[in-house]
């Protein structure tokens, strides 16, 4: 049923852009991250969930959601309380705005659960009305077998058009259980670091850059490498892209050097490190020199 309403909803999203608008560009490098193209493959999210175990997981942050489809996808299939997406171009957000709209509209024709759009935020972040997308939902539990039973959970899907070093205290509030970050820097911004920094103890993460070597000189690191894998996406469809995965295991409160594995801190979460963290495959390209890609 996911993935009907996945075709549906986005196949009334068409107006996606050859070429990142200025202003967008302007606002990704004042963000310190690069504007790229595509989204991880439906069928990817699918793997993706098995490997970061979202049926053990409350809450989803996915940090450059673009139109939406991921954190759609994993509201709609996953019994998540809360799902947040944050984008900092204005036109994906957008798309995304429609999309929303259209996923609302699918689910009260169908009569398949409540649903609603919020017009104004549970809580005061000072976020400006045009710069969120939230709806609140009665969503029925799907087993971990993927069938939908008779009871219901209350859940809320949230999209913010901002950069995410502003969400700081949103995002320490909503304590993530799980992260996405498909997007791309240079070096990561310290105003980045210090919204991940706040992730609960043993948070999972499932990133397109290699955070370690990212990660800001003058920051700890507090995350530690567990595996990687390749998960379908519109630009490696076949044979999918190396993401890496991490959990977080302590605050950046120490020497660097200190921020090497500790078996028994992992193992607290009951989790095996990987020490080596190996080299991802070629990089997708800029959106400022590449057409963005939709699926159909």
């Amino acid at each position: 049923m996911t993935l009907d309403m996945l075709r549906v909803v986005y196949g009334a999203v068409k107006e996606v852009p050859k070429r990142a608008k200025e202003n967008d560009r302007k606002a990704a490098n004042e963000a310190g991250t690069q504007l790229t193209y595509g989204e991880i493959d439906p069928r990817g999210v699918m793997m993706m969930a098995k490997n970061l175990s979202f049926n053990d997981a409350d809450v989803l942050l996915d940090i450059g959601s673009g139109r939406g489809r991921v954190a759609v996808q994993a509201f709609d299939q996953y019994n998540f309380s809360r799902v947040i997406g944050v984008e900092v171009a204005r036109e994906r957000f957008e798309l995304c705005e429609n999309a929303v709209d259209c996923y609302v509209k699918y689910h009260k024709a169908h009569d398949h659960f409540s649903v609603e759009r919020l017009r104004k935020m549970p809580h005061d972040y000072g976020i400006p009305e045009k710069d969120f997308v939230i709806v609140e939902a009665s969503c029925p539990v799907t087993s971990k077998e993927g069938s939908k039973s008779s009871s219901k959970r209350q859940s809320t899907l949230e999209f913010y058009r901002a950069d995410i070093g502003t969400l700081r205290d949103l995002i320490a509030d909503a304590k993530p259980t799980v992260v996405l970050m498909d997007m791309a820097f240079p070096s990561m911004p310290v105003s980045l670091a210090s919204v991940l920094n706040t992730l609960p103890f043993g948070t999972r993460m499932l990133t397109y850059e290699n955070l370690d070597k990212k990660w800001p000189e003058s920051l700890e690191f507090p995350f530690s490498f567990l595996d990687g894998d390749k998960f379908l996406t519109s630009w490696q469809p076949e044979v999918g892209h190396y993401f890496f995965k991490w959990v977080k295991k302590r605050t950046s409160n120490r020497k660097r050097a200190l921020c090497d594995d500790d078996s028994k801190e992992l193992a607290d979460f009951g989790i095996a490190p990987h020490t080596e963290v190996p080299s991802p495959q070629q990089p997708r390209k800029k959106v400022a020199t590449a057409v963005l890609q939709q699926e159909a």
